[in-house]
């Protein structure tokens, strides 16, 4: 996710904030910031080991809240899927599904968000003009890389 999180705020010259919800976080925000994060956000609290969907996204919409970002990206593992639609609906954000490509042009700010259509045989793409700020493409399990540490 920071990857794809640095290639689009290189391209809007923007700030790469990324947010950290668990418990004993410390190495992991550490870790976050050797791979690109400008800024790292961290809720860590024992109510937060292990992954619950009311705690999560109480705390991530208040990431959101706080920081109020152009983009918003989640992994889309099960959990992943689960925290972006609530706080989707807390944020009264919209959300973009299973994206394989991620996109933002520089002169609209406009997200564009490529996802598979018809199983897998074509694709489509999704210009996200409304609901923003925040914007949600959740890329498909596997389909992101770890940028290189610094």
């Amino acid at each position: 996710m920071i990857g794809v999180g640095r290639k689009l705020a290189d391209k809007t010259k923007s700030r790469l904030i990324c947010a950290l919800a668990g418990y004993q976080t410390e190495s992991m925000a550490r870790e976050a910031g050797e791979y690109g994060c400008d800024v790292v956000m961290v809720a860590d609290n024992p109510e937060l080991k292990l992954y619950r969907s009311t705690p999560y996204s109480e705390v991530v919409a208040d990431f959101v809240f706080r920081a109020k970002p152009n983009v918003l990206i989640v992994p889309g593992t099960k959990n992943g899927r689960d925290l972006a639609a609530r706080v989707a609906v807390k944020v009264q954000s919209g959300l973009t599904a299973d994206c394989m490509d991620i996109d933002i042009e520089t002169d609209t700010g406009i997200l564009l968000a490529r996802r598979p259509d018809y199983g897998d045989s074509t694709m489509s793409e999704i210009r996200c003009e409304k609901h923003r700020p925040p914007r949600w493409p959740p890329p498909g399990p596997g389909r992101s890389r770890y940028p290189p540490r610094s």
